[in-house]
C-alpha cells in the first residue's frame, strides 16, 4: 500500500492563531470550536475535558483529538474543561479543507486519547516555549509543530487501534484487495472498470468483487467512485479549474457524469461546494 495517509493528511492544517496555552483552575476554561479538529494536551496535572455529555479526564502528557465530522459545516463546537488545581493545557484548532481530507475525518473517532508514554514527541513544552518567545516567525513554526503534533498522534491512534483503524491504513488482511486498494489510489484517474482492475489483481472480476466486499464493505467500483469524489472536492476546493478539467483528472468522462456522481454522493452540486 502507498503512504495514503500523508497524502490523507497532507488537507490538515493548523492555524498558529488558534494555538495557546491556557492555565485552567476551579474556574474552568471554555472554548467554542468552529473548526473541524482539535488537540487539547496537559501540560501539568489533570484536566477533564467535557464535549456534550461526554467527559475524558486528562493527565499531564496525554493528547486529546477533537473531530467534529466530515459533514459540511461541521464543527467540534463547545468544549469544556475543568481542573481541581491549577493546570496549563496546550489548545490547537485545526482547519481541513474537504476534499481528500474529508474521508480522514470520517476514518477518525469523535475523540481519540493518547496516554503520555504513548505520544511519540514531548511536543507541549517546545509550543509552551514558542508561545512565550512569540518572536519573527513564530507563527509559522507554531503552525508547523502543531501539524506534527497532529500527523504522529493520528499515526499513533491508529497503530495502536488497528481495529478502528480504515482498511486503506491497516491492510485488509488479504492480498488480492489490498493489491486492488493499491492500485486504486495510484491511479483512480485511470479508466477501470471490474474486469480490468480484477485482471491486475490477479482473480476474475467475480472474485474480486466478493472478496473485494467481504474485506471493505463495498464493492471496488463504488469504493473507487468514493475515492475519485473525494479528490474532485479537493480540486473543487483548493483550485481553479473547470467542471471538465477536473472530471479528467479523477476519472470521469466529462463534467456532467462527474456533477450527477457528486450530487449523488455529496447531496450537494459541484458548483455549491465551490462557491
Amino acid at each position: 500500500m502507498r503512504d495514503l495517509l500523508s497524502e490523507l493528511m497532507d488537507g490538515v492544517r493548523a492555524r498558529a492563531v488558534s494555538v495557546e496555552v491556557r492555565d485552567v483552575d476551579g474556574g474552568g476554561a471554555v472554548f467554542d470550536w468552529a473548526a473541524p479538529l482539535a488537540l487539547l494536551a496537559s501540560a501539568s496535572g489533570d484536566v477533564v475535558v467535557g464535549v456534550g455529555d461526554s467527559r475524558t479526564r486528562l493527565a499531564a502528557g496525554d493528547v486529546m483529538l477533537l473531530n467534529g465530522g466530515a459533514g459540511t459545516g461541521a464543527s467540534i463546537g463547545r468544549v469544556v474543561l475543568t481542573a481541581d488545581a491549577p493546570t496549563q493545557v496546550l489548545a490547537g484548532a485545526l482547519t481541513a479543507d474537504g476534499g481528500v481530507s474529508s474521508r480522514l475525518l470520517r476514518a477518525l473517532p469523535a475523540r481519540a486519547v493518547l496516554v503520555g508514554h504513548d505520544c511519540p514527541y514531548p511536543f507541549t513544552p517546545v509550543i509552551a516555549d514558542e508561545l512565550k518567545r512569540s518572536g519573527q516567525g513564530s507563527g509559522t513554526i507554531l503552525d508547523r509543530i502543531t501539524d506534527l503534533v497532529f500527523a504522529t498522534t493520528v499515526r499513533a491512534w491508529f497503530e495502536l487501534h488497528p481495529d478502528q483503524a480504515p482498511v486503506w491504513h491497516r491492510g485488509s488482511g488479504d492480498p488480492v484487495v489490498d493489491r486492488a486498494l493499491a492500485l486504486i489510489h495510484g491511479a483512480p484517474q485511470r479508466h477501470w472498470n471490474g474486469e480490468a482492475l480484477a485482471r491486475e489483481s490477479g482473480v476474475s472480476r467475480s472474485a474480486l468483487a466478493r472478496r473485494f466486499r467481504s474485506a471493505v464493505g463495498q464493492g471496488p467500483m463504488g469504493y473507487l467512485v468514493g475515492v475519485r469524489i473525494d479528490l474532485a472536492e479537493e480540486l473543487l476546493r483548493g483550485t481553479d479549474l473547470t467542471l471538465n478539467a477536473i472530471a479528467a483528472r479523477v476519472g470521469f468522462s466529462d463534467g456532467f457524469a462527474l456533477s450527477a456522481a457528486f450530487k449523488r454522493a455529496r447531496g450537494r452540486a459541484p458548483s455549491a461546494i465551490r462557491a
